[in-house]
């Protein structure tokens, strides 16, 4: 498994974690290849993953890389590679074209794809790829539609889920609630991700302030840090904002955190703001804990939301949609919560990550040579 990745956000992570999941699983043995010193790689070494170093690479035609690449596939005695980063294709196509490398190329698609690649460079690229895996429906149409990948290549399999261990964790709200060192006084909503403008925590403390303005008052916990190796003036900003309005008492900041179950066990709703989420774990994992979800129309969270009646959805960047559509829930909770104890036993059927790395693993073993 590949990750030629010097940041460290929910791709990396999320390809970690299958990486550990399939080795566990017992489907493969997995070898996790990447930059030293990487947060990535510090992560694949603290679950006691088998790693690999290579030195870094440049990011077009890089056949020394390649060559790089292939004599640790070589010493791993790699079966197959596989990749959810898409920085790292060009690479994977001097492997295969220039030297030549046999094994199956898989591509996990984490990012979306909403412009045409269908130009000669692009094109050769993605035809080094022999399972190219869509976590929607939504992105394996994108996929067709932006480029000219062979659609037998393509397989849906949803990004999955520790649903048993995570489930484990729940807990009552007042208890998650103390360990988070809070206590609100109103309906708690929460916002899930690194702070950054594209995630969208302005326009929820926008619209806390327009309900405040029809007297209906909700306190969010804000969870998440700013991106590594970025200036901080968005939370700057998002600080300003909260004391220049007098929401001092309604806003609670925690730090990025490995303990989601708590912070799902401590909020009454999920508010996913992003301006767009290619898939959204985080609405999946809200949607297993029940709770109702109020999510913008745009990426893989409109049809999360909509293959499992998992709730409302807003104008990405609009506050006054999104307040609008918080009043709507706070006014009808008990159905909506309803609704959400339905999406939550759709969800630990279908996106958990034993059924993720089953699909992968079958598709792999479906993979023929001409």
């Amino acid at each position: 498994m590949l990750c030629l990745s010097n940041s460290f956000g929910g791709l990396e992570m999320n390809t970690v974690r299958l990486a550990k999941w399939l080795n566990d699983l017992g489907y493969f043995s997995v070898v996790f290849i990447g930059g030293k010193g990487t947060p990535v790689m510090q992560f694949a070494q603290e679950v006691q993953l088998p790693v690999a170093f290579m030195k870094s690479y440049v990011r077009y035609a890089d056949i020394l890389g390649a060559y790089r690449l292939l004599k640790a596939l070589r010493s791993t005695g790699a079966e197959a590679l596989f990749t959810a980063n898409n920085r790292n294709i060009s690479l994977l196509s001097v492997l295969r074209w220039v030297w030549r490398y046999r094994k199956p190329i898989v591509y996990q698609q984490q990012m979306d794809l909403v412009i045409d690649k269908k130009d000669i460079l692009h094109t050769f690229r993605f035809a080094a790829i022999d399972l190219w895996i869509a976590p929607l429906d939504s992105i394996r149409n994108d996929v067709l539609r932006h480029t000219r990948v062979n659609p037998n290549k393509i397989k849906v399999i949803p990004l999955g889920i520790e649903v048993e261990p995570l489930l484990a964790s729940r807990q009552g709200a007042a208890q998650a609630r103390a360990r988070l060192g809070i206590k609100p006084q109103h309906p708690l909503l929460g916002i899930v991700g690194r702070i950054d403008r594209l995630k969208g925590q302005l326009v929820l403390l926008q619209a806390i302030k327009l309900l405040q303005s029809r007297s209906i008052f909700v306190e969010t916990l804000i969870t998440g840090e700013p991106t590594r190796n970025t200036r901080q003036e968005y939370l700057e900003e998002l600080l300003t904002f909260v004391r220049d309005n007098n929401l001092q008492p309604f806003v609670h900041f925690c730090p990025f955190t490995s303990d989601v179950a708590t912070v799902y066990s401590a909020i009454d709703v999920l508010v996913m703001a992003s301006q767009r989420e290619t898939y959204g774990m985080v609405t999946a994992e809200a949607m297993l804990f029940g709770l109702p979800v109020v999510g913008t129309r745009a990426g893989g969270t409109v049809e999360l939301l909509d293959k499992y009646d998992g709730c409302l959805l807003f104008d990405p960047g609009n506050a006054e949609d999104l307040a609008d559509k918080l009043q709507e829930m706070l006014a009808n909770m008990d159905a909506f919560r309803a609704k959400t104890r339905h999406a939550s036993t759709q969800v630990a059927r279908y996106l958990s990550h034993v059924e993720e790395c089953r699909a992968i693993k079958k598709a792999i073993d479906e993979i023929h040579f001409p």
